[in-house]
C-alpha cells in the first residue's frame, strides 16, 4: 500500500473478501431499487411541474376572460342605462 491511499478512499486489498457474495448481491439489490424509486420520484416531480405550470396557464387565462366578461357587462349596462333614460323601456 502508498503511503496516503487508505486517506484517500481506496479500499484495503481485503475489503471485498470479508462481505459474502449474497450479501454484496442483495446490496446491489437494494442499490438499484433505490435508484429506480429516485427516478420514478423524480418523474412524478417533473409531471407535478408540467400540471402546475399547465394549471398556471388555465387560471391566466381564466382571469383573462373574466376581464373581458366583466368589461363587456359595464358596457351593456351603460347602454341599456341609457336606452332606459331616453326611452323609458325598462321599468325600476
Amino acid at each position: 500500500m502508498k503511503v496516503g491511499e487508505k486517506q484517500a478512499g481506496k479500499s484495503t486489498c481485503g475489503t471485498a473478501a470479508l462481505l459474502p457474495s449474497g450479501r454484496m448481491d442483495r446490496l446491489a439489490g437494494q442499490a438499484g431499487g433505490t435508484t429506480l424509486e429516485i427516478a420514478r420520484a423524480r418523474n412524478a416531480a417533473l409531471e407535478r411541474g408540467e400540471k402546475l405550470s399547465h394549471l398556471d396557464t388555465q387560471t391566466q387565462e381564466m382571469l383573462d376572460q373574466s376581464k373581458n366578461l366583466s368589461k363587456t357587462a359595464a358596457m351593456l349596462a351603460a347602454k341599456y342605462e341609457k336606452q332606459d333614460k331616453w326611452w323609458g323601456v325598462w321599468p325600476r
